[in-house]
């Protein structure tokens, strides 16, 4: 153990522990927790990563919420996070809140019909408000716990169980448990959308040529079927070492595993110096598949850049957001300081945009975040109209898939990511393997071309797809 720091924060209501303990090599450690319900994990800016679990409060939106009812939870949520810290708006650690909206849940923001043909227990949204939770950085990982309260019991309840969490990263990363190597790969198919892709990338120009709308986001649902002893940790590990991504998170609930490997920002909140909340959002829009060959490659990414398809489409959504961001911003500070960035990604080129804007005073994250979702950039424009054609023409149920996890804190922070590149795993009792769906979907235009889409969809897939094929390694451990 490298450290052990206890610490009583005075004048403040809470009382906090912290310890900090040497962790080389976390996968072990982090492969055992992984197996708690709402256990969750993500990657930092700064290359470490956030492990939280236990929390203290869960909330389970179901269809029937609104607007006002979203907004009180998430402010309770947020007096609570204050509350259980005890601390200051401006000093000290809080309680994380981490949340999950899925798609659906933006008809409580921006009506339009759902379609639920295919099932899933994952409900429209979860919030969670944890008092553990611990960083990882460099091989050190710092665990936070919060007691409840102003009492010396709730004091030594935080150190108990920040112990008993030291307790355990320690034996997970001294007595790691093999498994045995060459396990069959998984199976990932798609599912063919009724009357072929092409039949319904048709359909859709066809709406656009009357003036329906500009664009739209046309999803495409594949099933997953993981190894009978194959687990989504495991899954998730193979993935983000493949595919290093910014925004990569896995979130457990009771019966369901999100796995993210999400490289989209969504929404992103600070508070500034003078009191203010500074707000910024990247949307993607366009991409194009890598070449192996580094003279083709630079070749592909100058034509994403100059591709006059893609460039609309992503200047429609910088207009979509700039007007979602000018409900609750000051007027005259919504700013585009960044237009067509290419960002390169192991699989993928992207074009990506910067929106930014001072948020009015009374507004905070979660009038943002009512403002802007569903995420422009996987609905189309206008999205009213945008939202009504994706219900026409998919008749499924996206659920987490291009909704958003976020976390957020009592002081108007803010990190929130657009749930691309991810899948929902369930266990199957039956078969005693872990079965769901991945989603990959990619916006039409009246220049699109249903050969191109469909290959840019599997372009997109293709490091789920591989992560979900692959054997197990020789050395890998089984969470």
């Amino acid at each position: 153990m490298a450290g052990d720091d206890y610490r009583q924060e005075p004048r403040n209501a809470g009382k906090s522990c912290r310890l900090t303990i040497d962790l080389p090599d976390p996968w072990d450690a982090f492969g055992r927790l992984a197996r708690e319900p709402f256990f969750f994990l993500q990657p930092g800016t700064d290359g470490g990563w956030r492990v939280a679990l236990r929390p203290v409060q869960v909330e389970i939106l179901r269809p029937g919420n609104d607007v006002t009812s979203f907004l009180r939870i998430w402010e309770r949520l947020t007096a609570d996070a204050q509350r259980i810290s005890g601390q200051e708006p401006e000093t000290g650690p809080l309680s994380p809140i981490i949340g999950i909206l899925g798609f659906e849940a933006g008809a409580w923001f921006e009506p339009f019909p759902r379609r639920d043909r295919i099932r899933r227990s994952f409900p429209d949204g979860v919030l969670l408000l944890y008092d553990l939770f611990l960083d990882w950085q460099d091989g050190i990982a710092r665990i936070t716990s919060f007691g409840p309260g102003r009492s010396g019991q709730d004091a030594g309840r935080a150190r108990r169980r920040a112990r008993a969490l030291l307790t355990e990263l320690k034996r997970a990363s001294l007595s790691p448990r093999p498994v045995p190597a060459g396990l069959p790969a998984g199976s990932i198919a798609p599912i063919p959308p009724r009357g072929g892709y092409a039949r319904m990338v048709e359909g859709l120009r066809r709406e656009i040529a009357r003036g329906d709308l500009f664009q739209a986001n046309l999803a495409w649902p594949w099933r997953v079927r993981l190894h009978p002893r194959d687990q989504p940790f495991a899954l998730f590990r193979r993935l983000v070492e493949a595919s290093p991504a910014g925004h990569s998170a896995l979130l457990r609930l009771r019966k369901d595993v999100l796995i993210s490997n999400s490289p989209e920002l969504f929404l992103a909140t600070a508070r500034a110096a003078d009191g203010s909340i500074r707000a910024h959002a990247l949307p993607i829009k366009g991409t194009a598949r890598r070449a192996a060959e580094a003279g083709h490659d630079r070749h592909v990414a100058e034509a994403l850049v100059a591709s006059e398809k893609d460039r609309a489409e992503n200047r429609m959504i910088v207009d979509l957001m700039r007007n979602d961001f000018s409900r609750v911003a000051r007027i005259g500070s919504v700013a585009v300081p960044e237009m067509f960035g290419l960002r390169t990604l192991p699989n993928v080129h992207h074009l990506v945009s910067r929106i930014e804007a001072t948020l009015a005073p009374g507004n905070g994250p979660a009038e943002l975040m009512a403002a802007c979702f569903p995420p422009g950039s996987v609905t189309g424009a206008p999205k009213p109209a945008a939202l009504k054609a994706i219900a026409r023409h998919e008749r499924y149920r996206r659920g987490p898939w291009c909704g958003t996890l976020f976390r957020t804190d009592g002081r108007g922070e803010l990190i929130a990511s657009v749930l691309i590149r991810s899948l929902v795993l369930t266990f199957h009792r039956r078969s005693s393997s872990w079965r769901g769906n991945a989603f990959a979907g990619a916006g039409i235009t009246i220049l699109s071309d249903p050969i191109a889409e469909k290959s840019e969809i599997e372009a997109k897939m293709q490091m789920i797809a591989g992560a979900v094929r692959a054997r197990t390694a020789r050395r890998m451990r089984r969470p």
